[in-house]
């Protein structure tokens, strides 16, 4: 097996003088569509700073890889906010922590006013955002600041006002079905410090994106099977009409209700009208309507059926790669774990990533999955 290899370059916000950290002795990294902010932790050894000082505000960049070569995969980008000095019998070390650049980024406030009228789609009004926040920075001494744009473009024109609110927030609440138009999207800043925008990878027809197999690749697999973000009411998005009007309709799972209350979600699939559409090209509005909240009812009885009780998640660490996108569906292959759908295999999300890295272990990446709304469907 190659020899894992790790790099920490650290950039002073001053001065912008680049330095590689030699003595980082460990380090850790942390990012996922759940948690707003990414993270990183770095234990440096005091001997290996020289006369360099490190400072809150200053970037860390992370680099890891395999071989003999310099590593190149950059999988974290990001900003200092605590220094920790510690002193043993063992020696000095300094424990280094922080935040990945969205956190700084977007939370600068802005006022939103735009018409549908004039054009604007949820995409357009994220790309102004980013313009935006790196407008507000061009002049600054922080050059960290610019972002690049992975923007997939929406075609519903909305209209969208809101007072002073973060970046963030604005992303957030554009982000939903009722401004995308077609489900939910999700949103994050890659090490390449672009801001990626995309819609939320589904499932439908069971195209995961892998398999990560129990023996080959991994180290170690962890399955939970538990009641957590239980969701036992839907509140579904079907499609349009032949003139081009909203479908939705709802589903409740009553026995998961007494239980727990009402657990809401909305939930963009317009699939349900566009299918009978294409497949009644001169149909009727109201058969088309009739049609899709038929289906939608139909598939959110499976759902809510897995949502509504419990589900499965797993801890996956697997030999160090950075080519794992958050988001994305993979299967899951045991050998001799049983499902309760009686196979050995689960498809579930990569919610977050973890990357780790120790002279001892080397480089070894965690992923961490979760069964949500449009997996529940394909595993039944």
């Amino acid at each position: 097996m190659a020899q894992s290899r790790a790099r920490v370059l650290h950039v002073d916000r001053e001065t912008s003088t680049e330095t590689d950290i030699t003595e980082a002795l460990d380090l850790s990294t942390r990012e996922g569509i759940e948690t707003t902010v990414d993270s990183f932790s770095l234990r440096i050894a005091e001997r290996g700073l020289g006369s360099l000082v490190i400072d809150v505000d200053d970037t860390i960049k992370i680099y890891l890889g395999h071989g003999a070569a310099a590593p190149t995969s950059l999988v974290m980008d990001g900003i200092i906010n605590a220094i920790k000095y510690d002193s043993t019998m063992k020696g000095r070390t300094y424990v280094v922590s922080g935040v990945n650049k969205l956190e700084y980024l977007m939370n600068n406030i802005f006022p939103m006013a735009h018409k549908s009228s004039d054009g604007w789609t949820a995409s357009t009004i994220i790309g102004y955002i980013v313009d935006q926040v790196n407008d507000m920075n061009d002049d600054s001494k922080d050059y960290w600041t610019n972002i690049g744009k992975d923007i997939t473009a929406t075609t519903l024109e909305v209209n969208y006002y809101e007072i002073d609110k973060p970046a963030y927030h604005h992303i957030e609440t554009l982000s939903t079905n009722e401004y995308t138009g077609n489900g939910t999207y999700i949103y994050y800043l890659d090490s390449s410090n672009q801001l990626v925008w995309k819609p939320r990878p589904t499932d439908d027809a069971g195209s995961e994106t892998g398999t990560v197999t129990e023996g080959n690749e991994t180290f170690s697999i962890r399955i939970e099977k538990g009641v957590w973000g239980v969701i036992n009411a839907l509140m579904i998005n079907c499609g349009v009409d032949y003139s081009g009007r909203k479908i939705t309709t709802f589903k409740v799972n009553s026995p998961s209700v007494g239980k727990h209350g009402f657990k809401w979600k909305y939930v963009g699939k317009t699939g349900f009208a566009s299918n009978y559409i294409d497949a009644n090209p001169s149909g009727d509005d109201n058969d088309v309507r009739a049609a899709a909240r038929a289906d939608a009812k139909a598939w959110a009885d499976e759902v809510l059926e897995k949502l509504g009780a419990a589900r499965y998640r797993a801890t996956v660490e697997v030999r160090g790669n950075s080519s794992y996108v958050k988001g994305d569906i993979w299967k899951l292959q045991t050998n001799t774990f049983t499902f309760s759908t009686g196979n050995k295999y689960y498809n579930l999300r990569l919610t977050n990533i973890r990357h780790n890295y120790s002279g001892k272990e080397g480089w070894i990446t965690t992923l961490e999955f979760e069964e949500d709304e449009d997996t529940a469907l394909e595993n039944l």
